[in-house]
């Protein structure tokens, strides 16, 4: 990759700036733009202290921005931009008001990034949504184009959601498709448009891309890393007892809580203790029915996952829509082997019956005769759980670096 200059144009703390460390790791990243950085410096200062002050958890993660293995002198941030950014998205009301914020913050960072220039750069990555203005810039000067699809297209992915609500009658209110939706529609289509390549988390979002904008020759699958602050570990097997079946996510009707719920039932609690660990968007109805079968743990922070995964046996993430479940590579880190879909990038990197299992999505019924499998059979869990840390240890940032920087090299031809 000798002939890359990348400039990175990334909105957040997006895996732990996994991309531009990967850049970086080839001698090829020139400077990553982006809104809060508090890696070192005045910015740092000021938020550590306010974290210090304040018990609001938005700060205490945005103090936590940074990467020790990042060379400060490539970052260039914007802290007031993104100041307000994060205050305009966290007074969203609705569906309707974030994709607004969405939008704004996507068009202001560009303008930003455009506005100081893109030095001697050959490449530009951007991100989905807060890469159009730039790339349209990058084109003029005659700059390649890369953009890192972190989602599933909008609207496919709210069709998704909207029919997964209305199955689940009473779970949670059904989303309706904001007025917005369509613009951001748009701008993600034009961004795929202008881009030389789409890096895609996983085959499924491939497949959601090319379904969508027919651009699916223009996508290459780079799955995640398991990241710089996970250390792969093997797992004590539970050889005796219930069967602990963790489920994490914040979104749950995206993330497939009913058919964890159904399969539950099937399976029967007498066999099993559940935890479901995430932000609780249900209503009274769909906790009733989650509580029916598991502890509602509710919303963990990030710092304080490790315990959940140390108590689970085995994850289960039956999503209908994930770009690649960093759950997935979490649990895995842990030794903990995962039930999953298709629909989350899983089949990417499970093998069949070694790490996990990968179903269909709306698969309750195949869901809980794998989790009674386990119940079952404590040699092929303890099994399941070694090969799962040791595929953890090859999903590492290193391998993420060399996989991400073949997809951009030919740009070089």
């Amino acid at each position: 990759m000798s002939g890359q200059r990348v400039v990175v144009t990334q909105l957040g703390a997006r895996r732990h700036y996994a991309v531009p460390l990967a850049f970086q790791e080839r001698g090829a990243l020139q400077r990553l733009y982006t809104d809060i950085y508090a890696g070192s410096g005045i910015v740092s200062r000021c938020l550590r202290l306010v974290s210090g002050l304040l018990p609001l958890k938005s700060v205490r993660r945005l103090s936590g921005r940074g990467q020790s293995g990042l060379s400060r002198a490539r970052v260039r941030s914007f802290p007031w931009f993104g100041a307000k950014y994060k205050w305009k998205t966290s007074r969203a009301r609705d569906h309707e008001e974030m994709i607004e914020a969405w939008l704004w913050g996507g068009k202001a960072f560009c303008q930003l990034v455009n506005r100081i220039g893109f030095d001697s750069a050959s490449t530009i990555y951007a991100y989905s949504s807060a890469a159009l203005e730039t790339f349209v810039a990058a084109k003029e000067a005659g700059l390649r184009c890369v953009l890192d699809h972190a989602s599933a297209p909008l609207l496919s992915e709210s069709r998704l959601v909207q029919d997964e609500s209305k199955r689940l009658a009473g779970w949670a209110p059904v989303p309706e498709l904001a007025e917005q939706s369509h613009e951001y529609h748009e701008r993600q289509a034009r961004e795929c448009q202008l881009a030389d390549v789409v890096v895609c988390g996983s085959g499924f979002v491939r497949s959601m891309i090319d379904t969508e904008w027919n651009a699916g020759g223009k996508c290459e699958v780079v799955p995640l890393a398991t990241g710089t602050t996970l250390s792969p570990r093997t797992k004590v097997a539970n050889r005796n007892g219930k069967l602990r079946v963790l489920f994490v996510g914040d979104d749950m009707i995206r993330k497939g809580i009913g058919d964890f719920v159904e399969a539950l039932r099937q399976v029967g609690r007498v066999n099993y203790e559940a935890r479901v660990v995430g932000s609780v968007s249900l209503s009274p109805f769909g906790c009733e029915q989650v509580e029916a079968v598991a502890e509602l743990i509710g919303p963990v922070p990030r710092s304080e996952m490790h315990g959940q995964y140390e108590w689970a046996d085995v994850c289960v993430l039956p999503s209908i829509s994930d770009t690649f479940g960093l759950v997935v590579l979490e649990a895995l880190a842990h030794g903990v082997p995962v039930i999953t879909t298709v629909n989350t990038g899983a089949s990417d990197i499970i093998n069949e019956g070694d790490e996990g299992f990968v179903v269909p999505i709306h698969s309750p019924t195949l869901i809980g005769s794998r989790i009674a499998q386990l119940c079952d059979n404590r040699d092929q869990l303890a099994a399941m759980s070694d090969r799962a840390a040791e595929l953890a240890g090859q999903l590492s940032q290193s391998a993420y670096a060399s996989r991400l920087n073949q997809v951009i090299a030919p740009l070089d031809n």
